[in-house]
């Protein structure tokens, strides 16, 4: 009695490595190449995932959407910025316009906000949207031309004397370093202003 193949035999043979010697190197040659990138497909998929959300220390830090809620009252939310290696950072070309920016560190769930801008010397100053004085009343300031206008009081700080003048009314410094294009703030020194909020 001879054997038939049935369908599922065929499929078999159809599909067997083949036992030639010229397939073997081939098929060899190409399970080589695929694996290779594979690992650099998975390699360079390491490396994207371990940058942090703000990129290198040479790129600005991610500003989100607005915050779940304001610090201070009377306006919507600021928008969130997000730290990376434990500093915020922000392109000194967003200031060159001299107009102030308020924006929101959420600390766990604690917003705390602080506004950067360009005075008319020149510099990039930054402040908490707070002062030593009116903080529980959580109003903040506001900019009309080359001043910061303390919500509260009416009090005008001319923007050139900000983190400089301390004390009273005055917009509560922020220290910031400029790093080439970057206006480099340290989240130690973000968190150390909790108190204001």
């Amino acid at each position: 009695m001879t054997h038939k193949p049935n369908n599922r035999d065929a499929k078999r043979e159809r599909f067997a490595p083949s036992a030639s010697p010229a397939a073997g190197p081939g098929r060899k040659r190409v399970l080589i190449i695929a694996a290779v990138a594979l690992a650099m497909i998975a390699l360079g998929a390491v490396a994207v995932l371990a940058v942090p959300r703000g990129g290198t220390p040479e790129t600005p830090t991610v500003v989100g959407g607005p915050a779940p809620i304001a610090a201070t009252l009377f306006h919507d939310p600021y928008p969130v910025v997000v730290a990376d290696n434990g500093s915020v950072r922000l392109l000194v070309s967003e200031f060159a316009d001299g107009q102030a920016r308020h924006y929101t560190y959420m600390h766990a769930e604690q917003p705390i906000e602080f506004f950067v801008v360009q005075s008319s010397d020149g510099v990039i100053r930054a402040a908490f949207n707070a002062c030593d004085d009116c903080y529980p009343a959580k109003r903040g300031y506001i900019q009309d031309g080359d001043d910061m206008v303390c919500i509260l009081c009416g009090n005008r700080f001319p923007t050139d004397q900000i983190n400089i003048e301390r004390g009273g009314c005055n917009p509560a410094p922020l220290h910031r370093a400029i790093v080439g294009e970057l206006v480099v703030i340290r989240v130690s020194d973000l968190v150390a202003g909790a108190d204001f909020f």
